[in-house]
C-alpha cells in the first residue's frame, strides 16, 4: 500500500515537472508572456476583473485584507501583492525572466498600467517622454544589438481619459489611443490580439477579449447595414405591435421577436429608442438582454455585452474611420456610408481605391475628426 502511494506521488511530481517544462516551452515558442505560477495564481480568485463601459474594472472582498506571494526559480522570479477593500482593490505583479520583465499594476480609481520590457540584450535610454502618454525615460533593448523581434509594450488606462497602447521604441515606436478598450481592439485588431490580449490574460486567463471585439465588429456592420436585411419590414411591424393596446397582441409580438435568430440583435440595436413608447422600450430591452448577455462559469454577467456597447460604438465617427481600413471592400463601403450619416455629409473616401490612396484619405479623416 505504501509502495503504491509512493508511486502515485512520484507520478504526480513527474507529471507536474513535465507540465511546467511544456508550458515554459510553449511560452517561449509562441513569444507570449509566461503564465503565472500556480503558487501565485490562486490569488487571482480573490478578485474579479471585468470590462464595464469599455474600461477595466475590479471588484473584490468588502473587508480590508492584504495578500502577498512570491515564486522564484533559476530562470523566473514572480511577485504579487494584493490589497482588497471592495472597489478599492489594488495589486502589483512582477515577472522577470531572461527574456522579459513584466509589470502589471492596478491602482486606485481602476487605473491600469502594464509594461513588458524585453531583456537579454544591451539597453539604452529612450528620448523624452511623449505628450500623449507622459511615459518617463526608461531603459529599453537596443534593437541594433540584437533581439530584432523584441518589442517594448506599454498599456495605460488612466482613472479618466483615453486609454493608450505603445508598441516598440525609438523611431519604430507606435502609439494608439482610444476612448475605450474596444476602440483599441477595433482600430488595431492584429496588434491587440498579438501584444495586448496576452498581457491582459495573465490576470484573467481565458479572458476572450479578442473574440468579443470580433463579435462587436460583426454587430456593428450588421446594425449599420440593417436596411439590406429582408426581415426588417416584418420585424418593424412586430416592434409596432409591442405597443399595441391589446395585451395578447403585445405578447404574441414579443414571442415572435424572441425567436428571430442571430440577425435579430443587430436589428434591435439599430432602432431609435426615442421613437418608441415606454412599453416598446421595456420589451425591446428585455429581448436584447435575453439574446445578448453572456455569463461566466459562475453564472454571473461578465463584461460588456452587445446590447450595452454596440449603440455607443455605432454612433461614434472615430470607430467608423478605423473600420474604413478593413480588407473587405464591402465592409469599407458600409463604414463609409455610416460615417457619412454620422457626419451628415459626403466624405472624401473611395472604398475601391488603391491601399495607399485609401490610407491618405483615412489619415485626413482622422486628423479632422479625432479630438
Amino acid at each position: 500500500m505504501h509502495a503504491n502511494r509512493r508511486i502515485s506521488v512520484q507520478t504526480a511530481v513527474l507529471t507536474a515537472v513535465l507540465t511546467i517544462a511544456l508550458v515554459g516551452f510553449m511560452d517561449e515558442a509562441t513569444a507570449q508572456p509566461p503564465r503565472m505560477n500556480a503558487g501565485l495564481s490562486y490569488l487571482l480568485g480573490l478578485f474579479q476583473l471585468r470590462v464595464v463601459a469599455g474600461r477595466i474594472t475590479v471588484s473584490g472582498a468588502t473587508s480590508f485584507q492584504t495578500h502577498k506571494g512570491e515564486f522564484k526559480t533559476n530562470d523566473r522570479h514572480e511577485r504579487l501583492e494584493l490589497t482588497q477593500a471592495g472597489a478599492a482593490t489594488t495589486f502589483h505583479y512582477e515577472s522577470t525572466t531572461p527574456q522579459a520583465q513584466l509589470t502589471w499594476d492596478l491602482l486606485a480609481g481602476n487605473e491600469v498600467r502594464i509594461r513588458r520590457l524585453p531583456r537579454g540584450v544591451p539597453a539604452r535610454k529612450t528620448g523624452a517622454p511623449t505628450r500623449k502618454t507622459g511615459v518617463p525615460d526608461q531603459k529599453v533593448p537596443d534593437r541594433k544589438s540584437g533581439g530584432a523581434d523584441a518589442k517594448l509594450v506599454v498599456f495605460g488606462q488612466p482613472a479618466e481619459g483615453f486609454l493608450s497602447l505603445s508598441v516598440g521604441e525609438g523611431y519604430e515606436r507606435k502609439e494608439y489611443r482610444g476612448a475605450t478598450i474596444w476602440h483599441l481592439f477595433l482600430a488595431e485588431p492584429e496588434l491587440c490580439r498579438n501584444e495586448l490580449a496576452p498581457l491582459l490574460q495573465i490576470m484573467k486567463p481565458g479572458w476572450n477579449l479578442v473574440e468579443r471585439a470580433q463579435n462587436y465588429e460583426m454587430f456593428l456592420f450588421r446594425s449599420a447595414d440593417i436596411q439590406r436585411q429582408p426581415s426588417r419590414g416584418a420585424w418593424l411591424r412586430l416592434v409596432a405591435d409591442l405597443g399595441h393596446e391589446k395585451f395578447s397582441r403585445r405578447q404574441a409580438a414579443d414571442r415572435r421577436l424572441r425567436i428571430g435568430g442571430s440577425e435579430l440583435l443587430p436589428f434591435l440595436l439599430s432602432l431609435d429608442l426615442d421613437r418608441l413608447d415606454a412599453e416598446q422600450r421595456f420589451r425591446v430591452g428585455a429581448i436584447m438582454r435575453s439574446s445578448a448577455v453572456k455569463e461566466d462559469d459562475a453564472g454571473k454577467v461578465d463584461d460588456d455585452t452587445p446590447n450595452q456597447i454596440i449603440r455607443p460604438l455605432r454612433d461614434d465617427p472615430i470607430v467608423w474611420i478605423e473600420l474604413l481600413a478593413r480588407d473587405d471592400e464591402q465592409k469599407r463601403r458600409i463604414a463609409g456610408k455610416q460615417l457619412s450619416r454620422l457626419l451628415n455629409e459626403v466624405i472624401d473616401f473611395d472604398p475601391a481605391a488603391e491601399a495607399d490612396q485609401r490610407k491618405k484619405q483615412i489619415d485626413a479623416l482622422r486628423r479632422r475628426v479625432r479630438p
